[in-house]
């Protein structure tokens, strides 16, 4: 399991009872979101567009490149290839390749987008500010439900 503090990424492997410090240069990093499709296989959020990946539970982390500068708070990934990010400015890109690429998914919102969850490959949702976004064909289609609310 790991953890992205705000200043460096923690493993732990007996449960978070002990934490340890990753040999990371991302120390100045503030992270918002983890997603594990394996234990070594792990994906991070953080401010400025910044996703990393690691291959090697943690031994060494690379920066997949999302081409946007925004905080991406959600992340969900069906395997270690397919996965899904949100986050602000109703932002939502997806990869099909580990993150080498990742294209925009017309959401049709502007607020901060929190959350995503999958019932399975096609039915997904992603929450945030006054919108819950679904689909049911694996995001080809998103259809925002707004509002006045917060997040689920």
């Amino acid at each position: 399991m790991f953890n992205g503090s705000t200043l460096n990424i923690y493993k732990t492997t007996n449960g978070g009872i002990n934490y340890v410090a990753q040999n990371s240069s991302y120390t100045s990093q503030r992270f918002m979101a983890i997603y594990m499709t394996h234990p070594d296989t792990v994906y991070i959020s953080g401010n400025y567009g910044k996703i990393l990946r690691t291959f090697n539970g943690g031994q060494n982390w690379v920066t997949v490149n999302s081409d946007t500068l925004i905080q991406y708070w959600g992340l969900w990934f069906f395997n270690s290839s397919t996965g899904y990010a949100a986050g602000s400015s109703g932002k939502v890109i997806k990869t099909t390749n580990k993150g080498d690429s990742w294209t925009v998914q017309n959401t049709g919102v502007i607020s901060q987008l929190d959350g995503i969850y999958f019932l399975n490959e096609s039915t997904g949702y992603i929450g945030g500010s006054n919108a819950i976004i679904k689909t049911t064909d694996g995001g080809s289609k998103l259809v925002c439900t707004c509002g006045n609310f917060y997040i689920i």
